[in-house]
Formats: C-alpha cells, sequence, structure tokens
C-alpha cells in the first residue's frame, strides 16, 4: 500500500506542477473560484478534477504506514498538507497555475470520499490489535481473580486444620472417677458428695498443671 501511495502522489506532482497552465495568480478567499467558474462546463470539468484527482489517494491513505494514517481526521490532514505544498509550489515554480484556497478545499473532500469507500476494510483492520492487546490484559486479570481465590479458600481450609493441631498438642487431663465409687454404695447422698469433691479436686490440679506449662 506504501508503494501505490506514493506512486499516486508521483502521479499528482506530475499532473499539478509538470504540466504548465494558462494563466496564474493566487486566490486565498475561500469559494471565491467556486463562484467565479459557476456550474458552466469548464468550473465542472475543474472542480471534479481536483475531487477526483485526490480520491485515490484517500483510499489509499488509511493502509499506509502501518494503518497509522486510519481515521478521517489523519485523512484529512495528510491530504491537507499534500495539497497546501502543491499549491506552493505552483505558486514558486512559476507553473502558470492559480494558487487557490479552492483547490485544496476540493482536494481534501476527494481524498475524505476516497477514505468513506475504504471505511468498513481499515476499520475492521484497526480494531483488530485493540481486540489484540485487551486480551492478555483480560487473562491476566482472571488469573489474579483465581490466585487470590485460591489463596482465600486455602487460608480458609488452614486456619481450622492448625486449631484442630493446636487443640491436640495441650493433652486435657483426664477426670476419672474414683475406684471406691464404682461399688455400690448404701446411701445416695454420701456417694454424690464424695463424687463431687473428687471431681473439685482433681480439675484443682488440672489448672496448676497447665499454669505451669506442663501440657503445652
Amino acid at each position: 500500500m506504501d508503494t501505490l501511495a506514493l506512486g499516486v502522489l508521483t502521479l499528482i506532482a506530475v499532473v499539478t506542477l509538470v504540466n504548465p497552465g494558462g494563466g496564474g495568480g493566487v486566490e486565498l478567499v475561500p469559494f471565491a473560484d467556486l463562484t467565479a467558474s459557476g456550474w458552466s462546463r469548464t468550473g465542472a470539468y475543474q472542480n471534479g478534477g481536483n475531487i477526483a484527482m485526490f480520491l485515490p489517494l484517500g483510499v489509499l491513505l488509511p493502509f499506509t504506514l502501518g494503518g497509522r494514517l486510519a481515521g478521517f481526521p489523519r485523512v484529512l490532514a495528510a491530504s491537507g498538507a499534500v495539497s497546501v505544498t502543491v499549491e506552493i509550489l505552483q505558486y514558486v515554480l512559476g507553473t502558470g497555475r492559480i494558487t487557490s484556497v479552492d483547490d485544496v478545499i476540493l482536494n481534501c473532500t476527494g481524498a475524505v470520499l476516497g477514505s468513506l469507500l475504504t471505511w468498513p476494510w481499515w476499520r475492521a483492520r484497526r480494531r483488530r490489535p485493540e481486540r489484540e492487546s485487551s486480551a492478555p490484559s483480560a487473562l491476566s486479570a482472571t488469573g489474579g481473580r483465581s490466585q487470590q481465590s485460591l489463596l482465600e479458600s486455602t487460608s480458609t481450609r488452614c486456619v481450622p486444620l492448625l486449631g484442630v493441631l493446636y487443640s491436640r498438642g495441650k493433652r486435657p487431663c483426664r477426670i476419672r472417677p474414683p475406684r471406691e465409687l464404682s461399688d455400690p454404695a448404701p446411701d445416695r447422698g454420701e456417694r454424690g458428695s464424695a463424687l463431687l469433691g473428687h471431681f473439685v479436686g482433681a480439675g484443682d490440679r488440672c489448672s496448676s498443671k497447665d499454669s505451669a506449662g506442663g501440657f503445652l
């Protein structure tokens, strides 16, 4: 595409600079030439020629330079720069052509119309790198969320497990009933009071051992 665009620029330079004109002058008032030429055959030929000359350039510009000129404002700026350069060279080289602002307006119109013809193709081509660049970021975000959820689930499972292991390492004191209480007692009241005293004494012994740190 770059080679084709360069060929179109060469053709524009040959038509506008090498081929001499029949007059000369400068017209910096917008639409003055269009109003003076009117709707005559000569005016329609000149104005249509200015539009058609930049139409192929507008078709090719969105695909040149790796798609850096894809976009109507960029096509307008690039074609405007080319047209202004051509008009300045016409005045400097004395080609006998009128240096007019209307020629720049018509040239830019033709370039924008040409880019509009190929708009579906360069628009899809411009969106493709955007989708490819957004795919790794989406994958990295998904991977980050999965890693975070994995860490949360692991921590949720490990904390109760550590609690169970810690509770098992304490070796709690077991209180066993005395052997003499296993025999049937003649009186239920005496048996209950003896059992209560035994458990109270055993609980005091366990608390004293835990405070000494012997069961950790």
